[in-house]
């Protein structure tokens, strides 16, 4: 269930880019939250003002390549109350990993908030455009999703972390499948990412500490025990949350049975089986963010 291919976050971004993205003025193509149609602005007033503590006003998203998990892991998402949660945690390379990848969350202030989100709305002028493929081949899509006070946006660069640019525009990318435009895009959403990094990064005054989360979203199949090596075998854990779907499935664990499985997940790992309704059970276990709820808030999309 590890999450493959995580983002490898460069901290540092150059002053004088970042300058230029804190003052940028631009406009995109904004789609209403609830569905409608689209409205064009300049970025002045996007900020979310009366958006919910919960309201995620920036997400980075990690969608397709090589990973095979049903959902997707946010490298950051920052919150209208300044909440910062990331997925970018080193974890030791080994076999079997942990049941569950530990997730940091940090806090950042108000204005650093605004400041964030200000330069993320240099990126609503990319909103819906191609921004190139590069020649790599199964990287992921980097999906940065936009909460504004109008509506959410998303804007998506595929092998985005497979081929950083250099910040430093005089430099040639050497990629003749990219315009200027693409990638002045990638290198705004390079910027940003790198921006939340130093935020949250461990030497940063936000560091990070564990994310405990509300909930979890379960991803079951049947347990095939023909997969794991017979020496790295263990015996089943007690499912301690929902009935399990018949076949393959998803449910949502949280109040009690969550305190339950809290306790367990240090005992469990990877490949452990979970033993539910008289089978056994291979489950990946999602943490759920303050705005999700359900599976389907989770599924990669």
């Amino acid at each position: 269930m590890r999450a493959q291919g995580k983002a490898s976050v460069v901290l540092g971004v150059l002053a004088a880019l970042s300058l230029t993205l804190m003052g940028c003025q631009s406009s995109g193509t904004v789609s209403p939250a609830g569905g409608g149609a689209s409205t064009t602005n300049s970025s002045a007033g996007f900020f979310p003002e009366s958006a919910h503590a919960d309201t995620a006003l920036i997400t980075i998203k990690h969608l397709g390549g090589l990973s095979s998990t049903p959902y997707f892991t946010p490298t950051y998402a920052l919150y209208r109350d300044g909440r910062m949660i990331t997925s970018a945690v080193a974890v030791p390379a080994i076999y079997p990993g942990q049941a569950v990848d530990p997730w940091l969350m940090g806090t950042v202030s108000e204005q650093q908030t605004r400041q964030i989100f200000a330069q993320a709305e240099a990126l609503l002028a990319y909103a819906g455009h191609d921004l190139g493929q590069p020649g790599v081949a199964d990287a992921p899509t980097t999906q940065i999703e936009l909460t504004t006070s109008t509506g959410v946006v998303k804007i998506s660069a595929a092998a985005l972390d497979a081929f950083p640019l250099p910040t430093d525009q005089s430099t040639a990318s050497h990629q003749e499948n990219l315009t200027a435009q693409q990638e002045q895009a990638r290198r705004l959403m390079q910027a940003l990412i790198n921006q939340l990094g130093q935020l949250v990064g461990s030497s940063s005054p936000h560091a990070g500490q564990p994310f405990a989360p509300q909930g979890y979203a379960a991803f079951a199949q049947p347990y095939d025990p023909s997969a794991i090596n017979p020496l790295m075998r263990r015996q089943p854990l007690q499912w301690p949350g929902p009935v399990l779907p018949a076949r393959s499935g998803c449910v949502v664990v949280t109040g009690t049975q969550l305190e339950k499985l809290t306790r367990q997940l240090p005992q469990a790992s990877s490949i452990t089986p979970w033993s539910s309704g008289g089978k056994q059970w291979s489950l990946s276990l999602r943490p759920l963010l303050p705005d999700e709820h359900t599976c389907a808030d989770v599924i990669a999309r």
